[in-house]
């Protein structure tokens, strides 16, 4: 694995350092023909006989040049072996397009094949806009929620139809257990009464005399609750452990439980397992939740795991754990998982991408780094609706197959493509060690301190660099350094830049999207208010990355052209501060051999992680030091 990651970084760095200079020659090429002789008549529409000449000579000149390249590029690669290993795009038989990870690994007794669905999930239009403006912004009109159980499951129905061929795709390649993405039933609803239209009751799994019990599928116990029902039956009928998000509906009487809601019931926010008989196996109640005031918050938190014998050998089994989304971000349920020995987590989501600074690609990579786990990711996505602009399924896109940070298999979606779903499958090792001892993760107990509202303190900072200029050419070997303080957090980002695409005064033909820019931000103290039980969580967070001009790299079409030699951020994170380092690639996805390769350095509460000789074209690295004793709720 070592040796092919040398060789990528080698075929990369061959790769950028060739087209810097073959852009170069045919910049310099077609500046020295136009200064004899000019492309256009002054008759517009008009090419005359010379300067169709002088066309033919230009594009003769660039085949010739690209031919070239592409021999180069052939010429190394061979000598240096495959960079993609076996990794590939595959067609089903229905037409939907998957990634395979491993299209000739064969799964072992050591091993178990997962898959995670990241899901273009239809939804009610709830949401109602007035045509574009000029300047692009659109009046929001007004919300049309969904009024009856019929027009729910219609929704529902739709989206089980769309999910099922890649379920089918998943049960062919001998999957043992499939994740999909957080609400991807039923998109996003806001209200809590419209919400409860799509939702069922879960069987409680301790209360099933048998398995039977447990099972929907052709059962008549639940002929009442359709959506449990064909799900059941889905996995059943492909025979394998299925992962699904959902709702779970628990009633309750005043009478008796003080807490019981106005409306008689309690919504959770539920992550539903099914084995390959279709039974439910487990469920799991979301603890952190973010701004959904649709859903309860278990008044007690619950850790869930669960067993799943592989559909494909019965002797082969593995324990998982369970967390949704921003759960993620805390020390429950991942803490007391892992210090319970739990190695595999399945985790849905519906995150808010914000890069460059971070999105989920780089923190799953960096939570399956830090805790030595295998984590299947699961994502929704939509064409997400935020100040007036379409911004695309980019906004909440991000799946992986993460095996103690290394990637088997992932996709983030940043130039918005317009896919139903991509599956992805890989095969990762049963039994790991986990890193609970070396982070201390002796849980006794995570009880969040309480705190005045007024009391939750968030400050933060930014600033581009290199006095707000884009890189250049002339940049090429210049390190640049900034302190940023906040809080009493301060922390220092150096970047020594190997390359960059443009030299300088072409940068401004460039579309703004196109440019490069160098960021900084930092961020301490507490995120998000308490509301409904959820935690406010306490981190120290920096970053230096490269962005466009708006310094939101999420928008489509942004590329970074910029090659880092060496790159490094130091702070007082806290010496009892757990690190999580979130690298970006030139795409936005996690560069884990980039983050597994960093070096960290600690000296009380002084964090130094660095990187020399990295040379690889990233969108830039962000340090979290979450200090998990001091999260609070409000009081």
């Amino acid at each position: 694995w070592q040796a092919k990651q040398k060789k990528k970084k080698r075929f990369l760095h061959f790769y950028y350092n060739t087209k810097f200079a073959f852009r170069e020659i045919m910049i310099s090429a077609v500046q020295n023909t136009q200064e004899t002789s000019p492309l256009l008549s002054t008759t517009a529409g008009e090419v005359t006989k010379s300067n169709a000449a002088v066309c033919m000579g230009k594009k003769a000149l660039v085949l010739v040049g690209l031919a070239l390249f592409v021999v180069m590029a052939i010429v190394f690669y061979s000598a240096s072996g495959s960079v993609a290993g076996t990794k590939g795009h595959v067609n089903d038989a229905a037409g939907f397009r998957y990634f395979e990870a491993d299209t000739t690994a064969t799964s072992t007794s050591d091993t178990f094949r997962g898959a995670v669905l990241e899901y273009q999930c239809l939804y009610h239009e709830s949401y109602q806009w007035a045509e574009p403006s000029a300047n692009g912004n659109r009046k929001y009109l007004g919300y049309t929620p969904v009024t009856t159980v019929e027009e729910a499951k219609y929704y529902q129905n739709l989206n089980l139809e769309r999910i099922t061929p890649f379920v089918e795709s998943a049960a062919e390649s001998g999957v043992d257990i499939l994740v999909l993405g957080e609400f991807a039933l039923n998109g996003l609803v806001f209200d809590r009464d419209e919400m409860f239209l799509y939702l069922e009751e879960v069987p409680d799994v301790s209360t099933c005399a048998s398995p039977a019990d447990c099972t929907p599928c052709n059962n008549e116990q639940f002929s009442s609750r359709p959506t449990l029902q064909q799900l059941s039956c889905l996995a059943q009928s492909n025979r394998l452990n299925l992962v699904v998000n959902y709702g779970d509906v628990v009633y309750c009487d005043s009478a008796v439980d003080e807490q019981c809601p106005s409306d008689g019931h309690y919504q959770y926010n539920t992550q539903i397992v099914f084995d390959f008989d279709g039974a439910v196996i487990a469920k799991y109640w979301k603890i952190h939740t973010y701004n959904e005031k649709e859903y309860n918050v278990p008044a007690v938190e619950n850790y869930v795991s669960f067993t799943v014998t592989s559909p494909n050998d019965a002797s082969k089994t593995a324990d998982f754990g369970i967390i949704i989304c921003y759960d993620s971000m805390y020390e429950t349920p991942l803490a007391p998982l892992i210090d319970a020995g739990i190695t595999n987590v399945v985790m849905s989501h519906w995150w808010v991408n914000t890069p460059p600074t971070m999105d989920i690609s780089t923190w799953t990579q960096a939570v399956s780094q830090t805790y030595g786990i295998n984590l299947l990711v699961a994502a929704s996505v939509w064409f997400n609706i935020d100040g007036g602009y379409d911004i695309g399924p980019s906004a909440s896109s991000g799946s992986a197959i993460l095996s103690q940070g290394t990637v088997v298999a992932d996709w983030y979606n940043t130039q918005n493509d317009d896919i139903i779903g991509k599956l992805l499958i890989g095969d990762v090792p049963i039994n790991i060690e986990n890193n609970a001892q070396e982070l201390g993760l002796d849980f006794g107990g995570y009880v969040p301190t309480d705190i005045a509202p007024g009391s939750l303190a968030l400050c933060e900072d930014s600033m581009i660099l290199n006095n707000k200029k884009p890189l250049r050419r002339k940049d090429h070997g210049s390190t640049f350094t900034q302190t940023l303080s906040c809080g009493g957090f301060t922390c220092t980002a150096s970047v020594t830049v190997e390359s960059t695409m443009f030299r300088h005064g072409e940068y401004a033909q460039l579309d703004q999207k196109e440019r490069n820019y160098l960021f900084m931000y930092i961020m301490s103290g507490y995120y998000g208010t308490p509301d409904g039980g959820n935690v406010s969580y306490y981190e120290h967070f920096c970053s230096i990355s490269v962005c466009d001009e708006s310094c939101y790299a999420a928008l489509p079409g942004f590329t970074t052209h910029t090659m880092f030699s060496d790159i490094s951020i130091s702070g007082n994170f806290g010496e009892d501060s757990t690190l999580f380092k979130l690298v970006g690639d030139y795409s936005g996805k996690s560069a884990d051999d980039v983050a597994e390769g960093l070096a960290v350095t600690r000296s009380g509460d002084d964090v130094v992680v660095s990187g020399e000789d990295v040379n690889e074209v990233l969108l830039g690295l962000s340090v979290i030091g979450r200090v998990f004793d001091k999260d609070a709720v409000s009081v």
